[in-house]
Formats: C-alpha cells, structure tokens, sequence
C-alpha cells in the first residue's frame, strides 16, 4: 500500500512501565510525527495501567464516576 513502516523501540522513546512508559511514548510521538509524517501508530506491547511496556491509561465514566476502562486515547 506504500506505506513506509519505522520501528520505534524502548531505546528511542525512553522506556519505563506505567505512567512512565505512557509519557515516554505521548512524549516521542509529540516530538516526531511531523518530522516523520506519521499517519498511523501500531502499539504492541504489554497494556497494563501500572506495569505495562505499552501501557493504556485508565479512564472512569462520566456518570458515576465507578467504573475504570481502559484507553489507549491518551497516545
């Protein structure tokens, strides 16, 4: 389809696991899609909230508050 692919490894954007791995990555991806001309992002990685390489943030309904999702929005 002509896309060009880049591999983005721990080593580029910083690491860590958790909230650190999650602003690691927001952080490069800030730094680097226009340079790149990003159209897309594939995550691969483990996506715990507290322990994940790649991590999801977590989110809570608008309505009560209670219950936790999941969400990878923050990248």
């Amino acid at each position: 389809m002509g896309y060009t692919v880049r591999l983005v490894t721990e080593n580029e954007f910083g690491g860590g696991q958790g909230d650190a791995a999650a602003e690691s990555i927001r952080g490069w991806l800030q730094a680097n899609y226009l340079v790149d001309d990003t159209l897309h992002v594939l995550l691969i990685g483990n996506p715990h909230p507290a322990e994940g390489y790649v991590p999801m943030k977590r989110c809570y309904d608008s309505v009560d508050g209670m219950y936790e999702m999941p969400t990878d929005f923050f990248y």
